[in-house]
């Protein structure tokens, strides 16, 4: 039987984004000490080897503190005769990262970084055999699939391969170049026994034996809930994954609806508080150290004090404090004024005439013809599919609209 615990995507040295300075040391601090808890997970647990699949660092500039850090928890495993496996990715290419070098030529740290594939073979404490095949990034740009030059298994030892690349279909956060693209069938043509994958950041099983470890902690909001890295158990009844979670901070994210009932600030401050305070006792995290966005929508009599900077941050500070969290950040993503569009229509004024045109545009021929010929409508094919964006465009600027022309904020 082989252990193996699979990692990748550390960006041990990410500078992170946040408005505060002190969140942002945090981040950093709590970062360091994902990596220290999944060193000790591996030194106590008496792992065989730890599988490091492309970015650990998140660019070639690295401080002479984490410097003796990263070498601190590297030797550690190393004197506990774990063996490191370490592929490099578009982060932290061949010719970027040198701090590694201090290992080239011990026998149990084993770097994969030309786009040469290397077939490492591993004997271990417990006499198992390993074939370890990777191909690293020589350079940032990586895009060819070197995947398809890995050899087909061919004995019978346990074989690992090692990537940090695409795969088609996997889930992400978000649009991920495709560095070393490939694809699930390629992969599985090879017949390895596990196949391990960095570059995304989504802890995911594409397969019973290919799989994304993730990152070890969030970087931003994007990247919610639990992460770490994979147990890997290698062994004649076959291979089996398990989850284990290793990241001292913890992002959240919630959607909020603003509704026509909260009416001031201190309100929706209470309404908040209540909504993510049932999110997170469901989490068994210690407060002190969760993020969370809340994503607002809705149509608010709080709108204008929404929009102003300084009422925003001290609304999350409040809440903050109140839930004793590491930090809250409020995101508008579809608020409006709550106005009552039906009553202003039917007043006598240009803003009511303005909202009937908007809201049947079509009786005013002269003004589509000038409408369609902006450059938006000019991908439109069809007439319905001009109509349809033609809706979409009023609906979307109907409440900027009735805003502007009012310029009266209301009081909270």
């Amino acid at each position: 039987m082989i252990r193996l615990l699979h990692l990748s995507d550390l960006h041990i040295n990410a500078g992170f984004a946040n408005k505060s300075a002190y969140i942002r040391e945090q981040l950093k601090l709590y970062l360091n000490k994902s990596f220290e808890c999944a060193v000790t997970y591996a030194v106590t647990h008496k792992i065989d080897g730890v599988m490091i699949v492309g970015d650990f660092f998140d660019r070639p500039q690295v401080d002479y503190a984490l410097e003796r850090f990263v070498k601190q928890q590297l030797t550690k495993l190393l004197d506990h005769d774990i063996h490191i496996f370490y592929v490099n990715g578009n982060h932290d290419p061949a010719d970027a990262m040198t701090l590694l070098n201090a290992f080239a030529d011990h026998r149990y740290f084993h770097a994969f970084d030309s786009d040469t594939f290397k077939r490492q073979t591993v004997t271990f404490e417990s006499g198992e055999t390993g074939e370890f095949i990777a191909s690293g990034h020589a350079y940032r740009g990586e895009q060819r699939d070197l995947v398809k030059h890995y050899p087909v298994k061919s004995n019978a030892c346990y074989w690992v391969g090692m990537a940090h690349a695409s795969v088609v279909n996997a889930q992400s956060t978000g649009e991920k170049t495709a560095y070393m693209g490939t694809t699930l069938p390629q992969i599985e043509s090879l017949g390895y026994d596990y196949f391990a994958l960095g570059h995304i950041h989504i802890r995911q099983q594409l397969s019973e034996r290919v799989a994304y470890a993730g990152n070890l902690q969030g970087l931003n909001y994007k990247e919610i809930g639990g992460k770490g890295g994979l147990l890997v158990t290698l062994s004649e009844r076959g291979t089996s994954v398990e989850s284990v979670d290793f990241n001292e901070i913890q992002w959240e994210a919630i959607d909020f609806e603003v509704t026509e009932e909260v009416g001031t600030l201190y309100e929706l401050e209470t309404a908040l508080t209540d909504t993510i305070a049932e999110h997170i006792s469901d989490l068994g995290y210690p407060p002190e150290r969760l993020i969370v966005r809340v994503h607002l929508y809705g149509r608010s009599k709080c709108y204008h004090s929404l929009r102003d900077a300084e009422a925003l941050a001290d609304l999350e500070t409040a809440i903050s404090q109140r839930l004793k969290l590491l930090n809250v950040d409020l995101k508008d993503i579809g608020l409006a004024n709550d106005y009552d569009l039906k009553a202003l229509a039917r007043e006598q004024t240009v803003l009511a005439m303005a909202l009937e045109i908007m809201d049947a545009p079509e009786r005013h021929p002269e003004l589509l013809t000038r409408l369609y010929r902006l450059p938006m409508f000019k991908t439109t094919t069809t007439v319905q599919s001009r109509e349809t964006l033609l809706r979409e465009y009023m609906d979307s600027v109907r409440d900027e609209l009735v805003d502007r022309m009012l310029k009266v904020p209301n009081e909270d």
